[in-house]
């Protein structure tokens, strides 16, 4: 039996990109407003790309080519979490060995509260049909 991503797999992980960087940019936007701080704005965009970029990441290896059965699907995905892991770990890394003057409260919420669209996308496509 020959089993292909689908479209549907496809809409639901574009689906978690979007809400992440919708619910991250809320974030930042309230963020930026409150404190008025260059550091509070860095540390916010910061926290949304250390979101993002690995759930883009695992979006690129789950979904690059076609699978012809069930256990290379998810041979597929479970590579994408490790490398999507992996990604995060280095992000991080990066970030706090690289830039020290940032605030580690508003990088860590915005960072949850992006991290939280996954949830609130796999929630919404859990309605449609």
């Amino acid at each position: 039996m020959d089993y292909n991503i689908t479209d549907n797999f496809k809409s639901v992980v574009i689906r978690v990109i979007k809400y992440q960087t919708i619910q991250g940019a809320i974030a930042i936007l309230a963020l930026s407003l409150w404190y008025q701080s260059r550091i509070v704005i860095i540390s916010s965009i910061l926290g949304l790309l250390l979101a993002v970029v690995p759930t883009v990441v695992y979006a690129k290896i789950a979904i690059s080519k076609k699978v012809e059965n069930y256990l290379l699907a998810y041979k597929k995905h479970k590579t994408a979490m490790i490398i999507k892991f992996v990604v995060n770990g280095i992000g991080f890394l990066l970030v706090f060995s690289m830039i020290k003057n940032l605030s580690a409260g508003v990088l860590f919420s915005v960072y949850i509260i992006a991290l939280s669209g996954h949830w609130t996308g796999l929630f919404g496509s859990s309605f449609k049909k």
